[in-house]
């Protein structure tokens, strides 16, 4: 190989071996100014205030329709009309961790969005524990998430319970049964395991025999595990007809024994903001 340079190039001159100086890099001008731009937008903004970016900008409250992938129905406008009614046009934000653990740097970031969007915006945001689930919160973990909501230097407009609004969501899910979108279901866990587990048998038993076993999951007559309620839907993930209801017998933090059929977190997350009328919820994970 090295003949062969060698024989195409010829032998190296006085010229190849002198060492020539290294001229320093420059930055393109283009480059530095952008720099100099994000200084200069940047500087004197908190870090807070520098994390929200583009979130500030999310859409007017009642036009939520507006967003790509919005579901439109033919009620639709009617409702946004009687929010906007209700609501006056005030942004309404909610932060809603289940207490069952320490807050980590994921939630420090969905607080910062939801009460910092809603004070941007002269909103108000909620505090709401989604306590669905008594097995594994506790009262240590109700404390230490207001410790650091607060930390953060926010202030809850209300701090409120997804089981303040057991009743309100029993009677929504006897709704649901009366329509013939929700029924019981005697299967167990291990049958509903798998992304296509076959139809319930159940599915098309009698909306007065669903109501009547509703109730009786209601009152802690089955034992846990022994029978749901379902919604008759498929989700996004292609998943059909999730529990919506289960039975706990371990107390509940709020509640105590009065409720034996819990909402699982999902269809809380997806009726309790009706009841608060609070369209943005701004998510992050």
């Amino acid at each position: 190989m090295s003949c062969q340079v060698l024989h195409l190039l010829g032998p190296k001159t006085e010229a190849d071996l002198e060492k020539k100086p290294k001229v320093p890099k420059q930055k393109p001008q283009e480059n530095m100014k952008k720099e100099e731009d994000v200084v200069g937008e940047t500087e004197g903004k908190s870090l807070m205030e520098q994390l929200r970016g583009e979130a500030l900008k999310f859409h007017k409250t009642g036009e939520n329709y507006k967003t790509e992938g919005y579901v439109m129905t033919p009620n639709t406008m009617n409702l946004l009309k009687k929010h906007l009614e209700i609501t006056g046009g005030q942004v309404r934000t909610r932060f809603p961790p289940e207490p069952n653990g320490i807050l980590h740097i994921g939630h420090a970031k969905a607080i910062n969005f939801n009460f910092g969007y809603a004070k941007s915006n002269g909103g108000i945001c909620y505090l709401r524990y989604d306590d669905t689930n008594p097995e594994k919160e506790e009262e240590k973990y109700f404390t230490g998430i207001r410790d650091m909501v607060e930390w953060l230097g926010y202030t809850p407009y209300a701090v409120t319970h997804a089981s303040d609004h057991f009743q309100k969501l029993y009677d929504l899910a006897v709704d649901l049964i009366r329509r013939g979108l929700a029924y019981v279901c005697h299967q167990r866990v291990e049958e509903l395991k798998g992304h296509s587990p076959p139809l319930s048998p159940w599915r098309d038993r009698p909306i007065e025999e669903s109501l009547v076993l509703f109730e009786r999951m209601r009152k802690g007559v089955f034992s846990e595990g022994e029978v749901t309620l379902r919604m008759k839907m498929i989700m996004e993930d292609g998943k059909q007809d999730p529990v919506a209801y289960r039975i706990k017998y371990t107390p509940h933090h709020c509640t105590g024994d009065t409720w034996y059929a819990l909402a699982r977190i999902s269809p809380s997350c997806t009726h309790l903001p009706i009841l608060y009328t609070s369209p943005h919820p701004v998510h992050i994970s």
